[in-house]
């Protein structure tokens, strides 16, 4: 009885932490989510990463802004344009370069 106890409460933290996960925005994980995290996105919805936040900025801006390394590499590798500008205007390597100075 008590492993069947125990079976039921992993099941349960494993579903809320599987519903955290899932809660990620592609604009939360490329501020400081893992590559993992990102290709699980892209698995879901391959355009995701094309998108913009309601913020006006690219997964991409902000995974540089942001410095994630990782998460930058495979967008650059990965999204449509890499010269895209946010809703501000602002590009990529002003993002960056912004970031770096402070």
């Amino acid at each position: 009885m008590s492993k069947k106890i125990c079976f039921l409460i992993l099941v349960t933290i494993l579903s809320f932490s599987n519903l955290k996960a899932q809660k990620s925005s592609v604009y939360d994980v490329a501020r400081n989510g893992s590559l993992f995290e990102i290709k699980e996105l892209v698995n879901n919805d391959a355009d995701i990463i094309n998108k913009t936040s309601k913020e006006g900025y690219s997964a991409l801006t902000l995974a540089c802004y942001y410095s994630n390394n990782d998460v930058a590499t495979y967008l650059i590798q990965n999204v449509k344009d890499v010269n895209s500008k946010s809703g501000y205007g602002t590009s990529l390597m002003a993002a960056t370069v912004k970031k770096t100075s402070i």
